[in-house]
């Protein structure tokens, strides 16, 4: 009976390592990717695109469960059957809130937020090529899976807003929409 409890709890230890050591790590590396459906509004004119969005971020802990990160993001985006290309970039400031109770299943929930400025060159068969730019905010929920004790697979969904002025004819536009990002995060 005894070797039994041993076992038992040797086993139910192993299943756990993986999340206790996301909140002791020092720091961690993201590395993610999605499609994004976006509503654009220029002047009054409102058109929805898809951007392809590829994310990283390098955090630092500063407690258990808060890390605090830098990242950069790259986008493209088409369209009006191809007649507009949109080439962006973010860099932003960010935490991710890992929720309590996390040393008890490999699946740990969290929440997160930045701030981020964008610059966007966009080109179209018609005009020549403008820059807009601007700043942001992003926030959302997500969950990490432990696959090992030190890599995650993560799953967040993001809802985020941009005000964009552009260089060649001032004009405003918001930019707002959902995000979906599929990923993985190092701890190290």
């Amino acid at each position: 009976m005894k070797k039994r409890m041993i076992v038992t709890a040797a086993l139910l230890s192993m299943c756990m390592a993986g999340a206790a050591m996301a909140q002791e790590g020092k720091w961690e590396m993201s590395v993610a990717g999605n499609l994004t459906a976006t509503t654009t509004d220029v002047n009054g004119y409102t058109s929805d695109s898809t951007n392809s969005f590829i994310y990283f971020r390098l955090g630092q802990y500063l407690s258990p469960e808060l890390v605090v990160s830098g990242n950069v993001a790259m986008f493209g985006s088409s369209s009006g059957g191809g007649a507009t290309m949109n080439v962006g970039t973010t860099f932003g400031l960010g935490a991710k809130y890992y929720m309590d109770g996390a040393a008890k299943s490999a699946f740990v929930p969290f929440l997160e937020g930045e701030v981020h400025a964008v610059v966007i060159t966009s080109d179209t068969t018609t005009t020549a090529a403008t820059t807009t730019s601007g700043g942001g905010f992003a926030f959302g929920v997500g969950g990490s899976y432990f696959l090992t004790e030190d890599v995650s697979a993560d799953l967040s969904l993001q809802g985020f807003a941009d005000g964009l002025t552009s260089d060649s004819s001032n004009a405003s536009m918001t930019q707002s929409g959902v995000r979906m990002l599929f990923g993985l995060t190092a701890r190290y």
